[in-house]
């Protein structure tokens, strides 16, 4: 094209699946950064937890969000807990003390109101 520049950018990202069939795992004590790519996406991980502990989980989005969701659930996908939106300032969200009644794999979705974009950080960690 003559005297001009048809310039765009590319952003490429990870999107973790919804399903027991998701790749991404999430380690105890280890912070995932990652981003929402569409408003009401939900990213789930698997996550191994020991029922002999008691873990809290965070969902921290930058301050101007509201609308973030954690949801808890068993090996077969059943729903244990579910947090929106209850940290200190009115917004993030966090699980708290909670031991699984068995040790093994689960699973923690996260999903917020946030522009596509936003990025995250997920935690869970032994209390």
């Amino acid at each position: 094209m003559e005297g001009g520049s048809d310039a765009y950018a590319v952003t490429v990202a990870t999107d973790c699946r919804d399903a027991p069939s998701t790749r991404c795992v999430l380690k105890v004590g280890e912070p995932y950064y990652g981003r929402f790519l569409w408003v009401f996406d939900r990213d789930r991980f698997a996550v191994t937890l020991d029922r002999s502990k008691r873990y809290t989980f965070s969902l921290v989005l930058p301050s101007k969000y509201v609308g973030e969701v954690l949801v808890l659930l068993d090996g077969r996908g059943r729903q244990l807990i579910q947090a929106a939106d209850n940290g200190p300032d009115g917004k993030d969200a966090y699980i708290r003390g909670f031991r699984p009644a068995s040790s093994g794999k689960h699973y923690l979705a996260a999903f917020s109101l946030a522009e596509p974009g936003t990025g995250y950080r997920l935690l869970a960690a032994v209390e």
